[in-house]
Formats: C-alpha cells, sequence, structure tokens
C-alpha cells in the first residue's frame, strides 16, 4: 500500500528528476499522515516575524480610509511583484498625502489575513488530496492482489486477469499523474509566505 510517506519518496524523486529542489530546502513533516509534500507543514504564519511590533493582526477601523483597504486587496494578491506592489504604495501616498503611523500596520495585517486564509484553504486541499491517493493506492492494491490469486489458480482467467491488467494500468497512470500534479500544488503555500513577506518590506519602506 502506497501510504502518504511514500508520496513523499515519490514527489522528492519527481523533484530530483525534474532537477528542482524544495523551496527553504525543508525535510518532510511525517508527523501528518495526511501531509504529502517535502515541504515541512507550517499550520500557522506568525505576524510577529513579518512586521516589527506585531503580535496578532490589527483590525482596520471602520472609517479607515477606503483606500487603505483597495491596497491591502491589491497587495494580497500574489501575481503583485515588488514593482507592482512598490508603484501601488506609492499611488496610495500620492492620494493620502499623510498616512497615520499605524496606516502600514493594519494594512499589512489585512494582507495578512487575506493571505493567510488562501493559504489554509489549499494545505486544506492538499490533505484531502492525499487523502484521496491513499484510498486510490489501496485500490490499486486490491487489484493486485486479485491478479495474484487468479495466476496462481489452477485454471487462471485470463480473460479476467486482462480486465484487471487494464484497470491496474489505468488507476496507477492516474496515481502517478496525480503525484506529479502535487509537486506544484505542494510549492503554494511556501510561495504565499513569501508573497506576505514581500508586501512586508514594501510596505515598510514606502511608508518611511
Amino acid at each position: 500500500m502506497i501510504r502518504a510517506s511514500s508520496i513523499v519518496t515519490a514527489l522528492g524523486l519527481s523533484l530530483i528528476c525534474l532537477g528542482g529542489s524544495a523551496v527553504h530546502g525543508a525535510a518532510a513533516d511525517f508527523s501528518d499522515p495526511d501531509w504529502p509534500c517535502i515541504q515541512r507543514k507550517v499550520d500557522r504564519l506568525s505576524i510577529g516575524v513579518m512586521w516589527p511590533g506585531l503580535l496578532e493582526p490589527v483590525a482596520m477601523p471602520a472609517t479607515a480610509d477606503p483606500g487603505a483597504r483597495r491596497l491591502a486587496a491589491q497587495l494580497a494578491l500574489r501575481r503583485v511583484d515588488d514593482t507592482q506592489a512598490s508603484a501601488l504604495i506609492s499611488a496610495y501616498l500620492d492620494q493620502v498625502k499623510s498616512p497615520t503611523p499605524e496606516i502600514g500596520a493594519q494594512v499589512f495585517s489585512d494582507i495578512f489575513r487575506r493571505v493567510s486564509q488562501q493559504r489554509s484553504r489549499i494545505m486544506r486541499g492538499i490533505s484531502r488530496y492525499a487523502r484521496k491517493q491513499t484510498a486510490l493506492s489501496e485500490k490499486i492494491e486490491q487489484i493486485r492482489s486479485a491478479m495474484r490469486d487468479l495466476e496462481s489458480a489452477r485454471d487462471p482467467d485470463f480473460d479476467r486477469i486482462d480486465a484487471l491488467e487494464a484497470d491496474l494500468d489505468w488507476n496507477e497512470r492516474i496515481y502517478r499523474d496525480r503525484a506529479q500534479a502535487l509537486i506544484y500544488v505542494c510549492e503554494s503555500p511556501v510561495l504565499l509566505e513569501k508573497h506576505v513577506f514581500a508586501m512586508s518590506r514594501a510596505l515598510q519602506a514606502g511608508l518611511k
């Protein structure tokens, strides 16, 4: 049976064959049987290491400038790079002129919440994906077992064996394709974490 740890091994070998490497160089986290990625599982991001002085996200007040909310929503998008972020921050400052000292922490907190929620959804999806892979591996093993029993019979049913072999090939192909796709999905939580760090730097630089 192919468990999550075997999926991890398969993913690691695939990455080596593709010439890739795990972000952060982290080892797989085998403490969670539903976590199939070679990247270490980090359930929650810490805002304190990204924004000095913040232990928890701070709420943006109801009276906050709508432009600040729009800025946070824009910077939370993963497709926004450092250059685009700097331009968006500059455009916001041109409109506000005199931002309050708290606005940076409030905008970043909003970004942090948005990205953390997206990251958590992706990680839950990865765990569900891993459970489906485990179920598929169990099905594959059942087919293999049935084939062994038929092949060892005194009068083998070759038509049934051929049908099972075709079913086995199909399910193994699905398993391999899913494992290959998972390599890239597993990068998403780390990429989101890197994006939050980048937006923190851009905000702190722009609001100086």
